[in-house]
């Protein structure tokens, strides 16, 4: 699986990695830039949320 939006570096793509995005992007720390468009700023955390929402959806759809 793509792993762009894991910048906890844990391997999994969850909250935990929104946090570490926020926290980054406060403390003017760096984070990372999940959507590749040359800055850290809000739009990465609004990418990492649509990539949990997606698979979120896609394991909700696969149960049924």
């Amino acid at each position: 699986s793509d792993l762009t939006c894991d910048v906890n570096g844990d391997g999994k793509v969850n909250s935990k990695d929104i946090v570490a995005e926020m926290k980054a992007i406060a403390n003017g720390t760096g984070g990372k830039d999940v959507n590749g468009d040359g800055k850290v700023n809000s739009k990465d955390i609004v990418k990492i949320m649509k990539e949990i929402s997606d698979k979120w959806t896609l394991q909700m759809l696969l149960k049924l």
